[in-house]
């Protein structure tokens, strides 16, 4: 149904590039059909939170950083498996910043 419905639209929206390349290659949409939009971004709030976690991240000497809502889709638990495999091996801390 979507396949058919895809015949009739001007332009087919993708959230990703990764996504973008799975709706051509896999399921053959027309390559000048499919255009990324990316999900906005705050920059300023961003920035605002960076000066007012700075010091905070500090204490944590070197560090991996991930950032998204804490939800099942983000898929957090696959970062915290995987780290707790590495931990040992590196002087890491593991911060994640997210809501949900």
């Amino acid at each position: 149904m979507m396949r058919l419905l895809s015949r009739f639209s001007y332009k087919i929206i993708a959230v990703s590039e990764s996504v973008r390349s799975d709706l051509i290659q896999k399921f053959y949409y027309q390559n000048e059909k499919v255009q990324v939009v990316n999900n906005p971004i705050d920059c300023k709030q961003i920035r605002l939170e960076a000066n007012k976690n700075e010091t905070n991240l500090q204490k944590y000497g070197r560090y991996i950083l991930s950032i998204g809502r804490l939800n099942i889709q983000k898929d957090f638990q696959t970062l915290l498996k995987s780290f707790s495999k590495i931990c040992d091996d590196y002087d890491l801390n593991l911060v994640i910043l997210g809501e949900g």
